[in-house]
């Protein structure tokens, strides 16, 4: 008998084996996989170099190997469902379905910014301090106002649910905010205070997302809020009112697609969350009259929930990202923005030291 099963029990399993390469680019199906969203197939390298291997061709090669998707289903199943164990060395999973990114683009989420071991260096200091007064100097050489905001981590507002002592270190906001000059820490803007402030007031209202590393329309209104306040008080932004809670009305509904989430390769349903919609109660805005000036923001992913708010307050907006190629041929053309706006996420602070814009493009030509 065994003469038999073990030949027959060898040949499944080289099969089953051999299936997925048999397959390769062929997905499969599977019974839940309607959602399941698979990131896209990572393009063949276009050059070869001695590092290929292990990197770029491994990702091309495994983004198409077959029955991918019951296989990752299978995996992620497993691992995030049953384990409640992250699947991507950028996530941590922390209490009551809360899931975060890493505070560090260079390191596995660890959360070593968190834990406050990360500070700048001198030499990104000293960047960071010649790149915001060059924009302060620039700008204001043309009339433009300027301000740069910090959008904080998600653990910055939520840290109880990944440690429960309650304290919070000294971050790398918290080391440059102490160690640059009066006159340049004036010029940014950090947004933990009003956020944590408003936690505070509304507890029960979520002001990021559980499964994803932004903030919500609620979370968004706060900061716009302190902006807002921070603008007004050296330059017209319009109708102050406009920046009131009391113009809102708030909903929730059920949210299922947060980037966190997706990153795990995590179907909908194994971690439960909201989205907190903010409503005007009335449609109008204020006329065109009682409006500002022309405000330009140039920011990450954070100022996208951003914008609709300050188009309220200011007769032209208009919103420019970090990541998007154009940026750097970007010209002002007339009217003159009367305020720059650059947002940048805590996690990417360090980014400050490289800024090597043409700070007179954001001046008309």
């Amino acid at each position: 008998m065994r003469k038999c099963t073990q030949p027959l029990a060898c040949g499944v399993f080289w099969l089953l084996s051999l299936l997925p390469l048999a397959l390769f680019t062929n997905d499969g199906s599977w019974p839940l996989a309607r959602d399941l969203k698979l990131h896209a197939r990572a393009p063949f390298p276009s050059r070869f170099t001695m590092g290929i291997f292990g990197g770029a061709l491994d990702r091309w090669f495994i983004d198409r190997i077959g029955l991918r998707l019951p296989l990752v289903a299978t995996g992620a199943a497993i691992n995030v469902g049953l384990l409640q164990r992250s699947t991507d060395r950028r996530v941590l999973i922390g209490r009551d379905g809360w899931l975060f990114y890493t505070d560090d683009r260079s390191r596995p989420a660890t959360m070593a910014d968190f834990r406050g071991t990360l500070r700048f260096t001198e030499s990104e200091l000293r960047a960071t301090e010649r790149n915001l007064l060059a924009m302060r100097d620039s700008l204001a050489a043309c009339g433009v106002h300027s301000l740069v905001i910090v959008a904080p981590n998600k653990q910055s507002i939520y840290g109880e649910y990944l440690n429960n002592s309650g304290a919070r270190p000294i971050t790398r906001l918290d080391d440059l905010l102490s160690r640059l000059n009066a006159s340049t820490r004036d010029m940014i803007l950090e947004l933990r205070v009003p956020l944590l402030a408003a936690k505070a007031a509304e507890p029960s209202l979520p002001l990021y997302f559980k499964t994803d590393s932004h903030w919500n329309d609620l979370g968004a209104f706060y900061a716009y809020r302190a902006v807002i306040a921070s603008l007004s008080q050296s330059m017209p932004v319009g109708d102050l009112t406009l920046a009131s809670s009391e113009q809102y009305v708030i909903d929730m509904k059920p949210f299922d697609d947060g980037d966190i989430a997706l990153y795990m390769l995590s179907a909908p349903g194994w971690f439960q969350d909201v989205q907190v919609l903010l409503r005007r109660k009335t449609a109008s805005v204020g006329s065109h009259a009682n409006l500002g000036g022309q405000m330009l923001m140039v920011g990450d992913s954070f100022s996208v929930r951003l914008r609709r708010y300050f188009e309220q307050n200011f007769s032209m907006f208009r919103g420019v990202a970090f990541d998007d190629l154009s940026v750097r041929s970007f010209r002002v053309e007339e009217p003159q923005p009367s305020v720059v706006v650059f947002e940048i996420v805590e996690r990417y602070l360090t980014d400050m030291a490289e800024w090597d814009f043409d700070w007179q493009q954001f001046c008309p030509h």
